[in-house]
């Protein structure tokens, strides 16, 4: 079943710009959303809790691989280019990954490929501070997409041509049969719901609480 993209329901999304993922992270502990883990700790998993409380959606907890109904959730790390002092085009740092290559795949629209392509939020954070949040509608781009799958499906023994090297949205990942969204076409296929503007908060636990509170208390009430 494909995703349906839902303009008016992710559009509020735009408040988690300028969030500390930090910050969030200690939040959602607190509240018994996520646990407390000792070293690093999964950022991509902090920001889906909370789009799922900012969307009263029911919380993905800690299952890897866990989707969203209407899209799926890619947090992206990006840096900026030197000469970008105002710091208004974030680059992703790496092609973020979308899925495993399955060969028995072999039709693009019933493929796991489209499932976790034809709609995608990426939020971008630099220094654990989401710093954008765009919304990829594969909608749009499917002839694309299912052209990139063909040639990725069909590479054969060119393996510049099977890793996608032409490819205008997805690559493979050499020896590790993942596809991943090319990095470059991060920006250039999807689109910014928060304007692309930066965000400075300066009191991160008053902004977080009074944004996720109701929705923290329920989800208390509701678990407990």
């Amino acid at each position: 079943m494909e995703k349906i993209y839902i303009e008016d329901k992710i559009t509020h999304l735009s408040k988690l710009v300028g969030v500390d993922i930090n910050v969030a992270f200690e939040i959602l502990i607190k509240f018994g959303v996520m646990p407390r883990v000792w070293g690093d700790y999964n950022r991509g998993k902090v920001v889906e809790n909370l789009i799922a409380l900012l969307m009263n959606e029911p919380l993905p907890g800690n299952i890897k691989g866990s989707d969203f109904e209407d899209f799926e959730v890619k947090t992206v790390k990006v840096k900026y280019n030197k000469t970008d002092y105002n710091k208004k085009y974030p680059i992703p740092c790496g092609d973020p990954p979308i899925c495993k290559f399955d060969t028995r795949d072999r039709h693009f629209e019933s493929s796991n490929v489209w499932d976790k392509t034809n709609s995608i939020i990426f939020v971008l954070y630099h220094q654990d501070l989401i710093v954008d949040v765009r919304v990829f509608d594969g909608n749009n781009y499917k002839e694309q997409l299912e052209k990139d799958f063909y040639t990725l499906f069909y590479g054969g023994s060119d393996w510049r041509q099977k890793w996608g090297r032409n490819n205008k949205i997805l690559v493979l990942k050499s020896g590790w049969d993942r596809v991943q969204f090319k990095s470059s076409s991060v920006g250039a296929y999807s689109s910014s719901i928060s304007g692309g503007e930066i965000v400075h908060i300066d009191d991160q636990i008053g902004y977080l609480k009074e944004l996720l509170m109701d929705a923290l208390i329920l989800w208390k009430k509701n678990s407990d």
